[in-house]
């Protein structure tokens, strides 16, 4: 797969200064892709307990040929952050919906949401261990599969509507303590199967890369290291499990100018990609990636959400448009611009 380049926010992408000799303005070769990456050099044998070489500036030639040397800024970052992610598609009617729900916090609250999750989980299904089941929104809702599941046959529709909208309060009891995001990317898919598994896949990586760029800045701007853990989409056999669609867009991003200012000159792991649900804010992630994806879906199809997104507290909405422009919002709700409309 290509790699694609990374989300920028605006203070990078408009970086430019003018040229000491002819006062043109000259602007650093962002987009252009480089045969190695940009993360940090260690010495051999040293994983950077000996320190490392980091790229603190660019290079860029005007055209009349003087350099101009641009600084990147340098982030020492002293404390991890965590962010659990799932993923949910819809189809809407001529449009396709690929969405993906990012929950993040650093240890503290990372630890409180789990153990509220697991107290929720013991309220209402009395007779397994919380830990021996996981929640998973799309088998739960759907009631041919609820009433064969040994866990899930325990709850009634009403008692559904409950525990999902608890689960909400969990995010947003805690909105002021947690980095959470939502990325919405709609296309048209051709009616070719080959040419719509292609644009899939690239949109996939284009929202994929946009939500973990976006957090990769945020986090290293505040000195935090931020880790990923990701809901596998195949069965995982072996650590460390690899999917071309994550850890090839990731790594892409690195051959990248643009990865050493979003990254702060700094070596961000690439995501890990998990059993689904084997952590609490993967299992939370679920939820709300469902119900923001629902939420479309139903304002789409001229009706209202049976659970409001406003229950899970305030997100970072981000919007894939065009499959290169990224729009964000923070609050509450999807906007209404991120909506597709009817014809």
């Amino acid at each position: 797969m290509k790699s694609e380049p990374p989300f920028l926010p605006e203070g990078i992408a408009e970086i430019h200064a003018p040229c000491p000799r002819c006062g043109a303005i000259v602007r650093p070769n962002l987009w252009q892709e480089c045969d190695s990456s940009f993360s940090p050099v260690y010495p051999k044998d040293t994983l950077g307990e000996k320190g490392a070489w980091i790229q603190t500036s660019a290079t860029s030639f005007c055209k009349c040929g003087h350099r101009v040397d641009f600084p990147i800024e340098f982030k020492k970052l002293h404390h991890p952050i965590y962010f659990f992610g799932d993923d949910a598609d819809r189809q809407l009617g001529q449009f396709s919906l690929h969405s993906y729900s990012l929950i993040g916090a650093t240890s503290g609250p990372t630890e409180e949401m789990g153990l509220k999750l697991k107290e929720l989980k013991q309220r209402y299904v009395t007779t397994f261990d919380p830990e021996s089941w996981r929640v998973h929104t799309t088998e739960m809702l759907n009631g041919r599969k609820r009433v064969v599941h040994p866990v899930y046959k325990n709850f009634t529709k009403e008692s559904l509507d409950s525990f999902f909208l608890e689960c909400a309060h969990i995010l947003k009891e805690r909105e002021n303590m947690t980095w959470n995001q939502h990325v919405t990317a709609i296309y048209r898919a051709p009616p070719q199967k080959k040419e719509r598994f292609k644009v899939g896949s690239q949109v996939k990586s284009c929202a994929h890369n946009a939500l973990v760029s976006y957090a990769i800045h945020k986090a290293t701007a505040q000195h935090l290291r931020p880790l990923f853990t990701f809901d596998a989409t195949k069965p995982v056999k072996s650590y460390p499990h690899i999917e071309a669609w994550s850890y090839d867009t990731y790594s892409g991003s690195r051959r990248y100018l643009a990865h050493a200012y979003l990254t702060h000159s700094n070596d961000i792991h690439a995501p890990s990609l998990v059993v689904p649900g084997s952590h609490p804010c993967l299992e939370l992630a679920d939820v709300h990636a469902y119900f923001a994806a629902r939420s479309i879906f139903q304002r789409y199809s001229g009706k209202l959400p049976e659970l409001s997104l406003t229950e899970f507290g305030r997100f970072c909405y981000i919007a894939v448009a065009g499959g290169e422009r990224i729009e964000f919002r923070v609050g509450d709700d999807i906007p209404p611009q991120f909506h597709p409309t009817r014809n």
